[in-house]
């Protein structure tokens, strides 16, 4: 089974999406999805449970015409743009700008033959690349400035104008560290929830919860600390006052 292949055989479908290493076997009661996981193709052995898939195609075969337009053309004209630093993304993008001059002027300089082409198969020709196929950063900007954009940070770059931005403020703080001290984490957490604060716990699969949910049984405080659980990868742990959220 390859990517961008499925199989059907009675009530078990199996998906191989290009962007999953592996494909996904969903399992139908009926008209209604009753589990889904990732399976080794090989062994057909099923590897962990998921509440939810994302089905990539092969966008490579949508294109034939190799005609490229920017992301945001390509995106709705509804999309709202989330940014955190333009000055950065921007200066980085102009990087890239600098580097693919260089690329083709030493493309220019020195082709590449036809014969190296046919001589080594997993070659990726490089002799079509052109600058006007790439987006620049100032084009970028420009197109940005036509959406809804909201900036996040503690500073603002697209609406400079005090009276057309609306500025909402967080007051939130980092979790301080435990380096997998759980007794120091689990003595934390009780603490903020004995003073009222909703706990939360952040996972990327189920797996993680299960594990953070063990963790906290087995221990002597366990009766105190009843965390809620939400499968969303959030990168840091954060306290919010305002909210009484931890």
């Amino acid at each position: 089974m390859n990517p961008g292949q499925f199989a059907v055989r009675g009530g078990i479908l199996d998906i191989y999406s290009f962007g999953n290493e592996k494909p996904y076997r969903v399992e139908l009661f009926g008209n209604e999805v009753d589990s889904i996981r990732i399976f080794d193709p090989e062994t057909q052995l099923s590897e962990r449970k998921l509440l939810q898939v994302n089905i990539i195609p092969n966008i490579e075969t949508q294109f034939d015409s190799g005609e490229k337009v920017s992301i945001m053309e390509f995106l709705p004209v509804n999309t709202v743009v989330w940014s955190e630093d333009w000055n950065f993304i921007k200066e980085k993008i102009e990087q890239q700008e600098e580097d693919l001059e260089l690329f083709l002027a030493l493309l220019k300089q020195n082709p590449v033959s036809d014969t190296a082409n046919d001589e080594e198969d997993n070659y990726q020709s490089k002799t079509d690349v052109r600058a006007i196929d790439f987006v620049t950063a100032s084009n970028l900007e420009t197109e940005i400035k036509e959406r809804h954009v909201i900036e996040f940070g503690s500073k603002t770059y697209f609406n400079t104008n005090i009276d057309q931005r609306s500025t909402l403020n967080f007051a939130t703080k980092e979790q301080p560290a435990f380096n997998r001290n759980f007794e120091l984490l689990i003595k934390n957490l009780k603490e903020y929830e004995e003073k009222k604060y909703d706990i939360y716990l952040f996972a990327e699969n189920p797996k993680q919860l299960e594990r953070l949910h063990v963790i906290l049984l087995i221990s002597p405080q366990a009766p105190v600390v009843r965390p809620k659980s939400m499968l969303f990868p959030y990168p840091r742990p954060f306290m919010k006052d305002l909210l009484m959220m931890t």
